[in-house]
């Protein structure tokens, strides 16, 4: 979660969020991805996306993790796993696209850290 750091201490500061809070919201997003259900992995579900999705999300990998630009749809499918507030969905996808921040296209960014490359 190291590469997620400054923009968790950013975002909580900017929105009032608790750094906390937002944290342990994007642990638990972090972990869905990794363990979805009917994948065996996080590589797994990048590949299920790509295949299913109309659309190419996989924008790049580096260093263990995955950059993906997304449908609004599939950031909603996606964070209705949650019981997050307004809030913590807004916080969430600003931290999103601060760790993605070469990303200036017009779907929504997210960032997925295969932690079983770090250990």
């Amino acid at each position: 979660m190291d590469r997620f750091d400054d923009a968790i201490t950013t975002v909580a500061a900017e929105t009032g969020v608790d750094a906390e809070r937002l944290r342990e919201a994007l642990e638990q997003q972090q972990t869905l991805a990794a363990d979805a259900p009917g994948v065996a992995s996080l590589e797994d579900l990048v590949y299920e996306w790509r295949r299913l999705l109309p659309e190419e999300p996989l924008v790049r990998r580096e260093d263990g993790a995955y950059y993906l630009a997304v449908e609004d749809h599939v950031w909603e499918d996606f964070i209705s796993r949650f019981d997050f507030d307004d809030e913590i969905d807004a916080a969430l996808r600003d931290v999103h696209a601060r760790v993605f921040d070469d990303y200036d296209g017009e779907k929504v960014p997210l960032v997925f850290v295969d932690e079983s490359t770090h250990n």
